[in-house]
């Protein structure tokens, strides 16, 4: 394999989705996740027909509740952090 580095720049996104290694064409930034379950699964719903990869920013105290919701409708998502935030990748 070859090893990779990013350098920090104006955007966590952009970083993020250059090190996910998924394509970055199209790629849709949606922010942070609604807190309520009910508002989530519509989020995911929403999204559940548009291709491309998805991202979102998530904080430490909720990936693991938004990660299980996010499993169910996404099976394939990948998962990548930052020192500030966690930043979750789907396609």
């Amino acid at each position: 394999g070859h090893k990779i580095e990013s350098y920090s720049g104006i955007s966590a996104v952009i970083n993020a989705l250059e090190l996910s290694g998924l394509p970055p064409c199209p790629f849709h930034f949606h922010g942070f996740s609604p807190r309520e379950k009910g508002k989530q699964v519509e989020l995911f719903n929403s999204i559940e027909q548009i291709s491309g990869t998805h991202i979102f920013y998530e904080s430490p105290h909720r990936i693991i509740n938004f990660s299980s919701s996010m499993a169910k409708y996404f099976p394939s998502a990948v998962c990548s952090s930052t020192k500030r935030s966690i930043l979750l990748i789907l396609n």
